[in-house]
């Protein structure tokens, strides 16, 4: 059985400074970890970006010349909760 996307999602905002990633960056990060490529994981991915957009952990920056081109940056909200969990 392959991690959580929410496991690893957490690990991934420990043990990474998170500054213009994009999705797919993630991804393939997530990807590494061992878990299983498909909708419903990739689903999972772009929920925990809202919800950590919507927390003001990340800023999410939106090309203008496509939108589906965004990019995520961690804020000091970030990394006041990475520093609680060391």
């Amino acid at each position: 059985m392959s991690a959580s996307v929410d496991y690893i999602f957490s690990k991934l905002i420990q043990e990474h400074l998170i500054h213009d990633w994009k999705a797919n960056d993630f991804w393939i990060k997530i990807q590494d970890y061992g878990v299983e490529s498909n909708e419903k994981n990739r689903q999972r991915l772009y929920r925990l970006l809202r919800k950590h957009v919507g927390q003001q952990r990340f800023v999410k920056k939106t090309n203008s010349f496509n939108r589906k081109l965004s990019s995520y940056s961690e804020t000091s909200q970030l990394a006041l909760l990475r520093s609680k969990l060391s």
